[in-house]
């Protein structure tokens, strides 16, 4: 798989959601620092505990945070999907990086480094307040990662879904299932079989894309509801 031809460090700043709404002075300042890096499939871009030297804004590809537990399993936190930041962790604290970081496919990225952030943080009050924006966004997300650790499989996988990035109801470019699977803690074959169930109760289908079909219902097995299937769906759908 190749990158498509690279945008601008101004383009991707001005499309992520994390950056939207800043004056185009400051967007400026921000592109006038950014290095842009390119990294193959199945690099590593940092390591957990690894000293914390910038942070991150992906432009292309997709990128795994994750950890290894005490017990040996990796530990999916995040699929970071383009327009998203990750290890902001380098702009607040000394301490390395609390997760890894893999591209999953080949990826371009923004890099600012910690010093030159901070110094233009300092100077820039818009930023700075988006920059709080992004930590408020991560708290949620954690939260969201404690609330799925005490869901059944079919609940943890229903609210997974509607958390990807998506285009109306089809979701853009999902991640493998064995992917999936780990970033909620469940087993691939527990992941494929709540998709099926999903799937036969018509709230998610899954060709030509993974589409979400009722978002209401799926909300509902988010919060734990039962689901039937509908006796007149047409057997292999």
């Amino acid at each position: 798989m190749r990158l498509t031809e690279d945008p601008s460090p101004r383009e991707i700043i001005n499309q992520s959601f994390f950056f939207s709404g800043l004056p185009p002075e400051t967007t400026d300042q921000l592109a006038g620092i950014t290095l842009v890096k390119k990294y193959p499939k199945g690099s590593l871009l940092f390591s957990r505990g690894q000293k914390a030297t910038g942070f991150y804004l992906l432009g292309q590809g997709q990128i795994q945070i994750f950890f290894a537990e005490p017990n040996g399993r990796e530990r999916v936190v995040k699929i970071v999907h383009p327009g998203e930041i990750f290890g902001e962790a380098a702009i607040f604290q000394t301490k390395g990086y609390p997760a890894s970081a893999l591209a999953l496919s080949p990826a371009l990225v923004l890099f600012w480094p910690q010093r030159e952030l901070k110094a233009l943080l300092r100077s820039d009050g818009d930023l700075a307040l988006a920059m709080i924006g992004v930590l408020a966004n991560k708290l949620e997300h954690f939260a969201s990662l404690v609330r799925l650790s005490l869901k059944e499989a079919l609940a943890k996988v229903a609210e997974y879904l509607l958390s990807l990035p998506r285009e109306a109801d089809q979701l853009q470019t999902p991640p493998a299932k064995s992917v999936m699977a780990l970033a909620i803690g469940i087993t691939a074959e527990s992941f494929s079989r709540a998709l099926g169930q999903l799937k036969k109760a018509r709230l998610i289908a899954e060709a030509p894309q993974l589409t979400i079909l009722d978002r209401t219902g799926l909300s509902l097995v988010a919060a734990g509801a039962l689901i039937t299937t509908n006796p007149r769906e047409p057997s292999g759908s």
